[in-house]
C-alpha cells in the first residue's frame, strides 16, 4: 500500500468506519491515477477501487493491495459491498461534494450514515498540504516549463500583438515542453487591462508604452507551476519603472520574511507595509499569495484573515501587485519552497523590469 493511503487509513477520525472519496483530484492524489469518474473506498485496513471500463488498463497498474471493482452500476455496487464489509459510517469530502452528490449517496446507503462533517476533509488537506520530494520535483520541473515557454515568448510579443494571441501562443509554447499535459494561460492582459488582477485575455492589442502582464503556468503529472511576469513593450514613463520596483521590492521583502512558524497574515502583512509605504495601499487589492499543488489554489494562503502559521513542506507563491484602474496595472509572481534547509525560489528567472524594443 502506498504511503499517502496508509496514512489516511491509519488516521480515520475514530466515528468513521470508512471513507468514501469521489473528487477527481483526491483520488489522484491517493491513486496516483487521473480519471473523470471512480469511487475510492478506504477504510483502517483495506482500499476498494470502483472504475468503470475506460480506465481499466491504466488502473491495473495501481498497487496491488488496492482491490479494483470494475464498476458498471455504482449505485448497487457500492451499497453491496458497505453491507459486506459491515460499514455503519461513512464520511465524505465535505469541500468538494455537492448538496445533490451527497443527497444521492445517503439514497443509494439508507443503512449508512453518511458524515459530511469537516474531519475527514480536514485530514486530507492536511496530508496534501506538505508537499513530498517527488511532489517538488515536479513543481520545480512545471515552473522551468513555464519559465523555458515565457522567455520564448519574448521574441514573440510587440506592438499590434493581441492578447489572445499573446495568450495562444504562451499556451503552446508550454505544451511543447517536455512532460507537460497542460497549461493555463489566459490571465494575459496588456495596457489598462492589467488593472484587472484576474482578468482573461481579449482583443486589445498592445500598444508601444504599455505593460503586459501574464499569471500563467504549465502542469506536469497533475502539478501546475504559478507564475506572473510583467513586462513593457517599448519605453517605459516613469511611474511605470517606479511602480514596478515597488512591487519587486515588496515580492521580496516578504519573501525574505517567509520561514516555519511565522504568521501568514504577517507574510501578507509585510508585502503590504512595502506597498503602502510607497502610496499605494489601496491598490493592492488581493491577498499575497496562496499555496499550490494539484490544484492551483490550495491552503493556507498569505492573506489578512488567515489563521495559519507557515510550515515546513508548503509551496506557496508571492504575489504581489498594483492596480490602477483604467489606466495600468503589474504585478508579479515566484513560487517558493519552504524546505528542511530553509526557504527556496523555484523560479531560475530573474525578475528585473524587462523592456521589449
Amino acid at each position: 500500500m502506498n504511503q499517502r493511503l496508509t496514512v489516511l487509513m491509519s488516521s480515520l477520525p475514530a466515528h468513521l468506519d470508512a471513507a468514501i472519496i469521489t473528487s477527481r483530484v483526491n483520488r489522484r492524489y491517493y491513486l496516483g491515477l487521473s480519471s473523470s469518474a471512480g469511487t475510492l473506498v478506504v477504510t483502517r485496513s483495506a482500499v476498494f477501487f470502483f472504475i468503470d471500463g475506460r480506465y481499466r488498463e491504466a488502473a491495473g497498474a495501481l498497487d496491488g493491495d488496492i482491490t479494483l471493482l470494475p464498476s458498471e452500476d455504482i449505485t448497487t455496487e457500492l451499497p453491496a459491498l458497505m453491507a459486506r464489509l459491515g460499514v455503519r459510517t461513512a464520511g465524505v469530502e465535505s469541500g468538494y461534494l455537492t448538496l445533490a452528490a451527497l443527497e444521492s449517496l445517503r439514497a443509494r446507503l439508507p443503512g449508512c450514515v453518511i458524515a459530511a462533517d469537516s474531519a475527514l476533509n480536514e485530514l486530507i488537506l492536511a496530508q496534501r498540504r506538505r508537499k513530498s520530494p517527488g511532489e517538488v520535483a515536479l513543481l520545480r520541473a512545471a515552473q522551468h516549463a513555464s519559465e523555458r515557454a515565457y522567455l520564448n515568448l519574448l521574441n514573440f510579443i510587440r506592438p499590434g500583438r493581441t492578447e489572445k494571441e499573446m495568450a495562444l501562443e504562451l499556451y503552446r509554447l508550454c505544451r511543447m515542453e517536455d512532460g507537460v499535459e497542460a497549461a493555463h494561460t489566459d490571465l494575459l492582459l496588456s495596457g489598462p487591462n492589467g488593472s484587472k488582477p484576474h482578468g482573461m485575455a481579449g482583443d486589445r492589442a498592445v500598444r508601444p508604452g504599455e505593460f503586459v502582464t501574464m499569471d500563467f503556468g504549465a502542469v506536469i503529472d497533475g502539478y501546475s507551476a504559478d507564475m506572473t511576469r510583467t513586462v513593457a513593450v517599448g519605453e517605459p514613463t516613469d511611474e511605470m519603472r517606479g511602480l514596478y520596483e515597488l512591487v519587486r521590492r515588496a515580492k521580496d521583502t516578504a519573501t525574505l520574511a517567509v520561514a516555519p512558524g511565522i504568521a501568514c497574515a504577517e507574510v501578507d502583512a509585510v508585502a503590504r507595509r512595502v506597498i503602502a509605504e510607497g502610496g499605494y495601499a489601496d491598490e493592492f487589492c488581493h491577498g499575497l499569495g496562496h499555496s499550490i499543488g494539484l490544484e492551483g489554489h490550495e491552503d493556507p494562503r498569505f492573506r489578512a484573515d488567515s489563521n495559519a502559521c507557515v510550515e515546513e513542506g508548503l509551496v506557496m507563491s508571492v504575489e504581489p501587485g498594483v492596480y490602477l484602474p483604467g489606466r495600468l496595472g503589474l504585478r508579479i509572481e515566484d513560487l517558493i519552497y519552504v524546505g528542511p534547509d530553509g526557504v527556496e525560489s523555484l523560479n531560475e528567472t530573474a525578475t528585473d523590469l524587462v523592456v521589449l524594443t
